[in-house]
């Protein structure tokens, strides 16, 4: 890890993390692996760990499932600085922030970088495929019309991100003109996740996002568009974790695959410290597995 680094590039700065689960499930062994990484990362460095709730998926989104994930971190014994508590906790819940959402969007016109698209993502891909890898800006120089349409932020020619990673130390990635061209709100009218998220770290002063190494990928596009949307250019640093999968596959643990929820488990008798040493073991920071105390584990990270 590059935590020594990570704590030289803050310079005593308050370190601000989050954990942003959707409540679309119960919490199961990935998020306990996930929660390992966020608070052992997160307290090395003394910093504090907010508890937001990304509801943005109106159809899937159960606040019954919040409560609960609240009730498995205190049996699990991960303490939350700050947020989510209920449904009255307006300022951390992500379907309340629509108005937030909007006056950042508005400025983004007014600066004259967002414009209507209406090309799906499939469609974008044959453009670029007939036209040998060259985006042709198709919408990029269209009018607003009556016509519902996605809303889209230009990006610049070629941009190169540069930030530090707690995993995997300095990283360079790109984010490209047209093609990376990032979608704010959908021609439905519902703002992006990745618009969302941003706009909530911002107002969090959220500074380290410790999250898998799954949405590696998204890091440039996230990055960009709090440049874009933060007067104040301030930094951001990541650690992407490694994941938990399904026995013999390559797919991660998920709600939507209904893997053993932890409220299962602790009906099943269960105690804590069996399930913090198989999410330890399993995400490969114990070689063993077998019962093991959150304080142990969370020592690891110590620096």
């Amino acid at each position: 890890m590059h935590l020594t680094s990570l704590k030289r590039k803050l310079n005593n700065q308050n370190v601000r993390s989050r954990f942003a689960p959707s409540p679309t499930g119960y919490m199961h062994l990935g998020h306990v692996a996930h929660c390992l990484y966020l608070w052992g990362i997160t307290k090395s460095l003394g910093g504090c760990v907010v508890f937001r709730i990304e509801d943005h998926d109106f159809q899937r989104s159960n606040l019954a499932y919040a409560d609960q994930i609240i009730k498995d971190l205190d049996w699990l014994g991960f303490k939350v600085d700050e947020g989510y508590q209920s449904c009255e906790s307006e300022d951390y819940l992500q379907s309340r922030q629509a108005h937030i959402y909007q006056e950042t969007l508005d400025r983004l016109q007014e600066e004259g970088l967002v414009y209507p698209c209406f090309c799906s993502r499939k469609h974008i891909r044959e453009r670029l495929k007939s036209s040998q890898q060259s985006y042709d800006g198709y919408c990029r120089n269209k009018s607003c019309s009556s016509q519902k349409s996605a809303l889209r932020l230009k990006v610049h020619s070629h941009v190169t991100m540069k930030y530090l990673d707690a995993m995997f130390g300095e990283q360079v990635c790109s984010v490209n003109a047209g093609p990376d061209d990032i979608v704010l709100r959908t021609k439905e009218e519902n703002f992006s996740y990745n618009f969302a998220v941003v706009n909530d770290d911002l107002k969090h002063g959220i500074n380290l996002v410790v999250r898998g190494v799954d949405l590696m990928p998204s890091t440039g596009i996230q990055l960009y568009l709090r440049e874009c949307m933060s007067p104040q250019k301030s930094s951001l640093y990541f650690a992407h974790h490694p994941l938990i999968y399904e026995s013999n596959s390559q797919v991660k643990l998920s709600k939507r695959n209904k893997d053993q929820s932890i409220k299962s488990m602790q009906a099943s008798g269960l105690e804590p410290e069996h399930i913090i040493g198989r999410a330890a073991y399993k995400c490969g920071l114990v070689k063993e597995n077998k019962p093991q105390e959150l304080s142990d584990i969370l020592n690891l990270f110590k620096i």
